[in-house]
């Protein structure tokens, strides 16, 4: 079978307009060993299903022997699906922080002290007059100030509501 590896720099001196995202798309296949064909049966699968796609259903259906490799595969395409320039949240935004991982069997220490954990930063817009709009999500070191500070300044717009579990009702002015 045969790889993808065009020469994409032939294009781009050739003076054709791409999308602002194009360099992403393109990662994908660099320094890959995997046939195109794979990959496009790989995209034709991420954007057909309903209920999302695991690693492991990439690996079915392409018949890899690697799990690394179609974990590496479809980790790639959802890199390169993200808009670099998508639209911060406004209008009434609702931020909180979440852990991730394990079960930890000892006693919890407060303020995530407890290395075992991912500390997860959510931002929600909250729909009027009921339901929820677009979602940012981040991984932070501890759910500091300075970090959920720098969290509302990256993802929600100046003059957004924003709503936190310890005050209400303040205007986003960065």
């Amino acid at each position: 079978m045969q790889t993808f590896s065009p020469n994409f720099h032939l294009l781009i001196e050739a003076g054709v307009d791409y999308p602002k995202n194009w360099n992403q798309f393109i990662d994908c296949f660099d320094k890959t060993r995997t046939p195109i064909k794979s990959w496009f049966a790989a995209i034709w699968y991420l954007t057909n299903q309903k209920s999302g796609v695991s690693a492991l259903g990439i690996q079915r259906l392409l018949g890899l022997g690697s799990y690394q490799t179609a974990w590496t595969t479809l980790h790639r395409l959802r890199y390169a699906m993200v808009n670099p320039e998508r639209d911060k949240l406004s209008g009434i935004v609702e931020i909180d922080e979440t852990y991730v991982g394990g079960v930890v069997h000892k006693k919890v220490s407060p303020n995530q002290t407890d290395k075992s954990k991912a500390v997860v930063l959510v931002a929600i817009e909250l729909l009027e007059p009921k339901g929820f709009g677009r979602v940012r999500l981040r991984q932070v070191d501890a759910a500091t100030k300075k970090n959920i500070e720098d969290f509302i300044c990256d993802v929600v717009e100046p003059s957004s509501q924003i709503t936190y579990r310890w005050f209400t009702s303040l205007q986003f002015n960065n």
